[in-house]
């Protein structure tokens, strides 16, 4: 089922915007009513200044999901795979070496409520 209003980047933007509530339910509107959003440079300049992204495929969140099972004899859903697959990529791994800010992982879901995923 898709998201249909990105209840997450709203409270991002917040933060982004410097914590302006107008700002927000402006661009909220503006999604509401184009399905479409243009974000303002000095939001995005501070969201890529802030934030790193990796893009996970399928087939890499299976691997992980098996890897993490194997290393540690623990199942993680497929959300915590795509998490830890993404900070390995950006080179924030445990066992990466990198010097910089650490990474907190949260699993927050059970494998259990991904049933056919959970046997790729």
């Amino acid at each position: 089922r898709p998201i249909s209003k990105p209840y997450n980047f709203e409270r991002l933007f917040y933060y982004l915007s410097d914590d302006d509530p107008a700002a927000v339910r402006a661009h909220m509107s503006e999604v509401e009513s184009t399905g479409r959003l243009a974000v303002p440079a000095p939001v995005l300049a501070r969201l890529r200044a802030e934030f790193s992204s990796a893009s996970v495929t399928d087939d890499e969140t299976a691997a992980t999901i098996r890897s993490i099972r194997e290393q540690y004899d623990y199942l993680v859903d497929p959300h915590t795979a795509v998490a830890v697959c993404a900070a390995h990529k950006l080179g924030r791994g445990p066992e990466d070496g990198r010097a910089g800010p650490h990474v907190a992982l949260l699993a927050t879901a059970s494998p259990a409520k991904f049933g056919g995923a959970m046997t790729a």
